[in-house]
This record gives structure tokens, C-alpha cells and sequence, in this order.
């Protein structure tokens, strides 16, 4: 059983607002998680500043911040979390094959998600590829890239 105790400590709030903020530097691509770590950042302020005691508020405080600040936030955010391709241009493969992506998922069965361009693409590869490790686009199908390890 949880000691309710434990959940009207400022301190409890203020860690688990750290927690969220930094696992949101870790998680790519997400951008969801830092809302709730500043949800939980107010109801430690709150609860330290002696303005909410009870349990059953700071969960109503934790849901209204967290959630204002998703909505406000998101649309100040929005080319952040679409990617921003303003200005880039499409001349076919030269534009692409070459360039560098960051793989943002371990592939398996050959397929995967990596990052290019303020965008995650599919990609498919001919060798296991590695979570946070780089590779090359080697060709394109559609809106699948094909990558590799080697630059060409």
C-alpha cells in the first residue's frame, strides 16, 4: 500500500517533476513528458509555498498544469514537434542518399525509425542498427528510407 503521506511531500513532487524532465531528453521524439514533469514542478511548488496540502489536490493541481501547459505549449511548439521542413527542397536522390540520420529505434527484422531532417522516417537495412547510433541514407523507396552503417 502506498503512504499517502509520501505524496503531500513538496519534495516527492519536485524530484518526480526532475525525473520527467530529464527521461524526456532521454526518450527522442517524444516531447509529451516535460508537460507532466512541469505539472509536477507546480504542485511542488504549491505544496512547499503551503498553498495545497491534500492529497486529492495535488493530483487535481498535477492534472490542470500539466495538462494547460501541453495545450498551451504545443501550439508555441508546433513546427518543434512536426519537424520544420520550411525552405528544404526535394531534387530526388541526390538530395538525400549520403546524408546522415540518428536511428531512434534498435531495428529489427530489418526495419526501424531514424531521424532526418526534423522528421522520423521508416527505413529498412540490411544490418541490426543500434538505438542512438548513426547511420546514412543509402536509397529510398517512397517514404521509406533505406540505411546502413557505412557511409557510401
Amino acid at each position: 500500500m502506498i503512504d499517502v503521506s509520501l505524496l503531500t511531500n513538496h519534495t516527492f513532487w519536485l524530484v518526480l517533476g526532475m525525473l520527467l524532465m530529464i527521461s524526456e531528453v532521454l526518450t527522442p521524439g517524444v516531447f509529451v513528458v516535460v508537460f507532466f514533469g512541469f505539472g509536477a514542478l507546480v504542485v511542488g511548488a504549491l505544496t512547499w509555498l503551503g498553498l495545497v496540502d491534500s492529497w486529492a489536490w495535488q493530483l487535481v493541481w498535477f492534472a490542470t498544469a500539466s495538462l494547460v501547459s501541453l495545450v498551451i505549449a504545443r501550439r508555441r511548439f508546433q513546427a518543434l514537434l512536426k519537424g520544420d521542413v520550411s525552405g528544404a527542397s526535394y531534387s530526388g536522390d541526390s538530395d538525400m542518399i549520403g546524408k546522415r540520420v540518428k536511428v531512434l529505434t534498435d531495428f529489427k527484422n530489418g526495419n526501424g525509425v531514424v531521424f532526418f531532417r526534423g522528421a522520423r522516417w521508416e527505413a529498412v537495412a540490411d544490418e541490426p542498427l543500434k538505438a542512438n547510433s548513426e547511420a546514412w541514407i543509402v536509397g529510398h523507396s517512397s517514404i521509406t528510407l533505406t540505411v546502413s552503417s557505412k557511409p557510401l
